[in-house]
């Protein structure tokens, strides 16, 4: 590697550091370029020099994000081949857990707005699928008859339901739950929603 491509490769790191740590203090609609630079010490210019924009520098933060919380789902999930269930009431709580206590950087996934012009790439959706992976590995021993594609419908319904219940408990503008009412809450949504399936 040479010399100008190890200096490109440590700005973009420093980068999305010091983005993730701007986001995490005071929310991403902050986010402003010229402090960036001058967190890390270069000039504006050279952001635009490692990243397209400001929207895919906030993208590769938002990818770290979902790797956090990918590392959480995997460790909270325990055996589920044992307890498919308590392991779908694992996941909502781990994943409650994690935006309660990084709510910023949480929020940046979905509260960042983005040009309608401006595509994903194809690693931040697929960071997306691997953490819906996660919720269709028990649904797939709960239903075990059920086609792949309908295990992946419900597993996209089942996050939507939990990401409603934690985004409004944790806006106090609302009249979402009340975050100590949340945990038991989510076992009550878990396992109510599945009852009412049928393979």
């Amino acid at each position: 590697m040479s010399k100008a491509t190890e200096r490109k490769a440590k700005l973009h790191a420093d980068l999305v550091d010091a983005a993730e740590t701007r986001i995490a203090s005071h929310g991403v609609a902050s986010l402003r370029a010229r402090d960036l630079a001058n967190d890390v010490g270069c000039s504006l210019g050279s952001i635009y020099n490692v990243f397209d924009d400001l929207h895919t520098l906030i993208l590769h933060a938002n990818m770290r994000t979902l790797d956090r919380i990918d590392k959480v789902m995997t460790d909270a999930a325990g055996d589920v081949e044992k307890d498919p269930l308590n392991g779908l009431v694992g996941l909502a709580w781990a994943y409650f857990d994690f935006a309660d206590s990084q709510t910023r950087t949480w929020r940046a996934l979905f509260d960042h707005a983005f040009p309608e012009d401006h595509e994903l790439p194809d690693w931040i959706y697929q960071g997306q699928v691997e953490l819906l992976q996660h919720i269709e590995q028990p649904l797939q021993q709960i239903l075990p008859d059920a086609q792949p594609e309908r295990v992946q419908l419900i597993a996209r319904t089942l996050f939507s339901s939990v990401h409603g219940i934690v985004e409004l408990s944790l806006d106090d503008r609302t009249v979402g739950l009340p975050k100590e009412a949340v945990r038991d809450q989510l076992r009550l949504l878990v396992c109510g929603f599945l009852a009412g399936y049928e393979n």
